[in-house]
Formats: C-alpha cells, structure tokens, sequence
C-alpha cells in the first residue's frame, strides 16, 4: 500500500483482505473434513457476507479476515500439542489486533475458549 499510488494501494488491500478470507475458510473447513463444494460455498458465503461488505468500515475487514485462520492454527495446536502451531495462532491473533477492531478479537477469544471447552467434553 506505501509503494503503490493510494487509490490503487488501498484497493488492493480490501480485495486481498476479501480473498484471504475465502481461502482461510476454505483451508479451515477442509482441515475439519468438510468436502471441497461445501467448502468453497461456505468460504465465498463469509467472504461476501453483509459484515464483511460494509466497506464504510473496514477495520471490520481486517479484522474478520484474520478468524478462520486463528481457528485453523488452534484446532491444529490442541490436536497435535506442536509449539509451531501455538505460535501461528499468536501470530495470527496479533494480526487480528492490528485490524484495529477489538470487539472482533474479544470475541474470537472468547469463542476460542468455548471452543476448547468443547473439544475437552468430547475427548
């Protein structure tokens, strides 16, 4: 976004934020064993959501953009125990905080934690 000319910084920006969201739900279903069509339907449904399309605001973006992959990182942290993937979910929470949105990322936490909770009952 500094290299280029604002405007056209800036758009590339939104359209990369949208297209890392389709393709981290993507990944994120597969990894959960969801099949490739439902996968990719549900990853274009949350990448042109109404939440994510409210460009006004696009903190909610860059925000938003970052869930999938928090969730993808910590499912495979609790599964396999790897520090790597402990580290990936910190990185991509730090990412999620740089969105400037922290109602998104109290949120993802507290998800998260319900999430581990769940995956503790059924084990």
């Amino acid at each position: 976004m500094y290299i280029l000319p604002f405007d056209i910084g800036f758009k590339l920006f939104i359209v990369g934020h949208f297209y890392l969201s389709g393709i981290f739900m993507y990944l994120l279903l597969r990894d959960w064993g969801i099949g490739k069509a439902a996968s990719l339907v549900a990853a274009l449904t949350y990448t042109f959501n109404g939440y994510m399309l409210s460009i006004d605001i696009f903190t909610h973006l860059t925000s938003a953009c970052w869930t999938p992959l928090i969730f993808l990182f910590y499912n495979r942290a609790i599964n396999s125990g790897k520090l790597s993937y402990i580290i990936l979910t910190a990185i991509s929470l730090s990412l999620q905080f740089l969105g400037e949105k922290p109602g998104i990322l109290y949120s993802t936490l507290i998800v998260l934690i319900l999430f581990t909770k769940l995956n503790m009952v059924s084990l």
